[in-house]
């Protein structure tokens, strides 16, 4: 059941994995989508999703962003200064992520994921290899 379904991102609850689930959907067509929409965008979609692991007490999070198109350095000092700092404080510990599938994303998640620090962060090539680390991770 989805907790969240907009124009750019999906979030649910994955029973399998015991996590929250969140994937970007692809917005690169058919129209363009400027900067300032999809940094509001990622804030709102970043904020559901730690809400949503708030509400189950879950410790896992499954971001699937290989749609998501590249991350700005302001969505960037915020999700590092603002957003990872609720979410550690939530309890919210493993996060498997599926990266961007463009070059550009790909390069500006790591710039973001090499500066968080207390959290257990995979990179996996699919949700269902996902669902397998965080299940290893409550073993």
């Amino acid at each position: 059941m989805k907790h969240f379904d907009s124009d750019f991102a999906t979030i649910e609850w994955n029973t399998t994995a015991q996590a929250v689930q969140m994937a970007y959907k692809d917005v690169s067509s058919p129209y363009l989508v400027n900067a300032a929409t999809l940094g509001s965008e990622l804030r709102h979609i970043l904020n559901s999703t730690l809400d949503m692991a708030k509400e189950h007490g879950s410790t896992s999070i499954i971001g699937d962003m290989s749609n998501l198109l590249l991350l700005t350095s302001e969505d960037e000092q915020w999700s590092l200064n603002e957003w990872f700092p609720r979410l550690q404080a939530a309890g919210v510990r493993n996060l498997a992520i599926v990266p961007p599938q463009t070059l550009i994303g790909k390069l500006s998640l790591d710039v973001l994921m090499r500066q968080v620090q207390g959290m257990n962060i995979q990179r996996v090539s699919s949700v269902a290899e996902a669902q397998y680390w965080l299940k290893e991770q409550r073993n």
